[in-house]
């Protein structure tokens, strides 16, 4: 069985520009109950130096996608509209 304490949130974060960068991504790297698991954003340049920065499990550039995966459990949106 697994201990409360042990049970970390696979968390995904939509946008990975100055919102994310200077508040989701870091949290959810540091966070001891959750697992920056997934990150998702439409430039290609900025995902794949965010995933090099932050080594999420997965890494889209197209949100349907993101929201259809089923280890996904939270999303933060952090995009500015």
């Amino acid at each position: 069985m697994i201990r409360k304490q042990d049970r970390r949130l696979r968390v995904g974060v939509l946008g990975c520009g100055p919102i994310a960068q200077f508040a989701h991504l870091e949290s959810c790297a540091k966070a001891s109950n959750a697992d920056l698991y997934a990150i998702c954003d439409a430039a290609p340049d900025l995902l794949a130096r965010m995933g090099a920065t932050y080594e999420p499990e997965k890494m889209y550039g197209d949100y349907d996608e993101m929201l259809a995966d089923p280890q996904l459990e939270a999303v933060i949106v952090a995009t500015s509209d």
